[in-house]
């Protein structure tokens, strides 16, 4: 029986999938630390580490083969590489037209049952989502909620 197994066997199937969604927000909270411009590169090669070894125990949980997660990742390499050709072919829209897009159609009432009269509404729901974000320190989030209120500042001019 391997280290893993024993693991399995000691702690459990449910702590240690408890613990691989621990150890998998570790990594998110210290590559969302990187973001925001700490310098902790060994911290995220050690939670890389923790979760090498507790996707192993899920494989092993699930009874999951090697080569089974191989064809997946090489279906979605795949797909990675004609999204990036197609990029590269039309690299499309910025987040700024797309939010001014998005803010228009908003506006016009084309987003599922919301129409103009429903605007503030509306306004204020997506500000307090992208408010909570940032207050989660969600990456890009202060960004989305500064964009989208300096929207809606030049729209009501």
């Amino acid at each position: 029986m391997s280290t893993l197994e024993k693991a399995i066997a000691t702690y459990g199937k449910d702590m240690q999938l408890t613990v691989a969604c621990e150890e998998l927000s570790e990594l998110i909270k210290e590559i969302c630390k990187n973001i925001r411009g700490s310098d902790n590169v060994n911290s995220i090669t050690e939670e890389l580490a923790d979760c090498y070894i507790m996707m192993d125990q899920i494989a092993i949980i699930f009874g999951i083969k090697i080569c089974d997660i191989g064809a997946f990742i090489d279906e979605k390499l795949a797909r990675l590489e004609k999204r990036m050709a197609e990029r590269e072919k039309d690299p499309g829209e910025n987040r700024e037209e797309v939010w001014k897009k998005n803010l228009d159609r908003l506006i016009n009432g084309e987003f599922g049952e919301y129409n103009t009269k429903d605007f503030g509404k509306c306004a204020e729901t997506l500000a307090r989502y992208w408010r909570a974000q940032a207050e989660a320190d969600y990456p890009g989030a202060n960004d989305n909620f500064d964009y989208f209120m300096s929207c809606i500042k030049e729209r009501d001019k």
